[in-house]
C-alpha cells in the first residue's frame, strides 16, 4: 500500500490530508476499548470514493461530498484506489455545543452542492491548503 498522511492541529481541531491506494479501515470494539479517543471526524472526499458505514447506515461519498463518523463507535471505511480525503477531527465536546444530535448523523453523505455543504468543503480545502501560511490567530478563527 502506498500512502501519504499530513496532519495540522490549529486550535482544538486536527486537519489531515490522506492520499493512498485502495484500503479498508475498521474501527473495532477492541480498538475503541484500547483508546481514549472521543472525537467526531468529518471526511471530505477530494479524489476517489469512500463507503462509510456506521450504526447500520452506509454512505458513498465522492467528489467533495462528506460524511461524519464517531470514534467511540465501530465504523468502517472502504476507500477506492488512489483516493484523497481531507479529515477534520473534532473533540466530541466541541461539536456537541453546535450540533447536539451529531451521533445520530453519522454515515450520512452530504453532497457538496447545497450552499452550506459547499461552504464547509471550501473552508476545509482552504484550511488544509493554507494552514502553514496562516498566523495562529487566523488559523484559530478559521477553525
Amino acid at each position: 500500500m502506498d500512502g501519504e498522511l499530513s496532519v495540522q492541529s490549529p486550535a482544538s481541531l486536527d486537519f489531515a490530508r490522506v492520499r493512498a491506494s485502495a484500503q479498508s479501515v475498521r474501527r473495532t470494539p477492541a480498538g475503541i476499548a484500547a483508546s481514549s479517543d472521543d472525537y467526531f471526524r468529518v471526511g471530505v472526499q477530494t479524489a476517489g470514493s469512500c463507503l462509510v458505514t456506521q450504526g447500520g447506515r452506509s454512505a458513498a461519498i465522492t467528489n467533495g461530498a462528506s460524511a461524519l463518523d464517531d470514534t467511540t463507535r465501530p465504523y468502517s471505511l472502504l476507500l477506492s484506489d488512489n483516493f484523497e480525503q481531507l479529515v477534520i477531527r473534532l473533540p466530541r465536546s466541541v461539536l456537541a455545543r453546535h450540533l447536539p444530535e451529531a451521533a445520530q448523523l453519522t454515515a450520512l453523505g452530504v453532497e457538496a452542492d447545497p450552499g452550506a455543504a459547499r461552504l464547509l468543503v471550501n473552508t476545509v480545502k482552504f484550511q488544509a491548503n493554507n494552514i502553514d501560511v496562516l498566523s495562529p490567530d487566523v488559523a484559530l478563527s478559521v477553525s
